[in-house]
């Protein structure tokens, strides 16, 4: 597969790849950003993305209740929403530490 640019807000850009190792002929998924670059398992990659798709769901979710309370304008409803984005982290942080792995799944 082509190497793929992920713009990032910061002015750089996420690369990602697929690699054949010249020692071991094993595929790889190499990323890179910046000067830095590290490569993954195909399966170690799978999780990895499955974790980044779970974190924007969560920003989503975060954002959509902040701007439901900040649009409600109510001193009670901005309190919810910062009650229940805080019981969602901490549910969210639970989930991720008992995340299947693929063998598991």
């Amino acid at each position: 597969m082509n190497e793929s640019d992920i713009p990032v807000i910061l002015g750089s850009k996420i690369g990602v790849q697929s690699t054949l190792s010249s020692k071991d002929k094993r595929g790889w998924v190499t990323f890179h950003w910046g000067p830095m670059s590290g490569r993954l398992t195909p399966d170690m990659a799978r999780e990895h993305a499955f974790k980044i798709l779970a974190c924007a769901q969560a920003a989503q979710t975060d954002e959509m209740l902040w701007r439901f309370a900040h649009e409600v304008e109510e001193k009670d409803a901005m309190m919810l929403a910062v009650t229940l984005i805080k019981a969602l982290r901490e549910m969210r942080d639970v989930q991720v530490d008992h995340t299947p792995t693929l063998e598991e799944a």
